[in-house]
């Protein structure tokens, strides 16, 4: 089974990585980083090879995790386009080093006479930039909602909603047109939703996959906020299970391997009977609303 954390926990379990096991947290989005990399890899056969990505990066560290995603994907081969709103110079601690990175990446410098730079960066700043970007064609395979992370407690505002709208546009059209490009990816969840919510909190990206980090949040798994994710890939970067085993959370996410767990463990005999399994006292229902009852009396047969 795997613990299903708060935002908060997820921020303390982040913390004693780099405090208690000495894990640089740039080292933590690098890892982030690589394993976006490997499930965006795996959806598109293992071939990133000329593939055109899009990503879209917020001003924080959700964003952060883009810039470093856009370096690994360029190192596979794909052909990467990052979209900063806001300016990398305003950007604080690892999220700055990976937009810096990109900016001097995306450098003519970074190029060659015959070959191009590995990949574009332009920040936007305004509603008016955005709507000349949105307009270019360029027949994306991926794009990455690398906007907001386990930090957003409010509805998104500004040119954010106009993004999301753009982006709902792009999968009726992929719908329309009835293939499967572009796959719509999102990191650690959806932009959008509050990650200690079940409910979105204003316009939210509709991912096809969902890569969250170290364990899954409450917006990943619970209904309505979790049918915006996608296909949930829960990431390993580095923070010892112990920590996240630690984290005051009871709520935990089963998978396959747990249910066939379950199942070899209450494997019936062929000479199996009512004694051999205990017995049930079911007390539920009451004078004239008895269904209760008969619904639990017959999930214990």
């Amino acid at each position: 089974m795997r613990k299903i954390v708060t935002a908060a926990e997820m921020r303390e379990i982040d913390r004693l990585t780099t405090e208690r096991y000495a894990t640089a947290s740039l080292l933590l989005m690098e890892q982030a980083a690589n394993a976006s990399a490997r499930a965006i890899a795996a959806r598109l056969s293992h071939d990133l090879t000329g593939k055109r990505i899009q990503i879209l990066c917020g001003p924080g560290n959700n964003g952060g995790d883009g810039a470093a995603l856009a370096r690994v994907l360029w190192m596979m081969g794909a052909r990467v386009d990052v979209i900063l709103f806001g300016h990398a110079e305003d950007a604080k601690g690892d999220a700055h080093v990976n937009f810096r990175i990109a900016q001097h990446l995306a450098s003519f410098a970074a190029g060659s006479n015959d070959r191009p730079p590995p990949l574009s960066f332009v920040e936007c700043h305004d509603i008016a930039a955005w709507e000349h970007l949105a307009g270019a064609r360029h027949g994306y395979d991926v794009i990455v909602d690398a906007l907001f992370g386990t930090g957003l407690a409010r509805p998104l505002e500004g040119v954010f909603p106009k993004v999301i709208a753009h982006l709902d546009l792009l999968r009726a059209a992929r719908e329309h047109a009835g293939h499967g490009r572009p796959l719509f990816v999102s990191l650690d969840l959806p932009s959008g939703l509050n990650a200690d919510s079940d409910e979105r909190i204003g316009p939210t990206v509709r991912a096809d996959m969902t890569v969250t980090f170290t364990a899954p949040k409450l917006a990943n798994i619970l209904p309505p906020a979790s049918h915006f994710g996608g296909q949930l890939v829960v990431a390993d970067i580095g923070s010892p299970l112990s920590l996240v085993e630690a984290a005051p959370s009871k709520l935990f996410l089963t998978d396959p391997a747990d249910a066939r767990a379950w199942l070899e463990a209450t494997r019936y005999a062929p000479d199996s009977y009512k004694n051999t399994h205990g017995h049930a006292l079911v007390v539920a229902g009451s004078r004239d609303m008895a269904g209760a009852a008969v619904l639990c009396a017959d999930a214990a047969m």
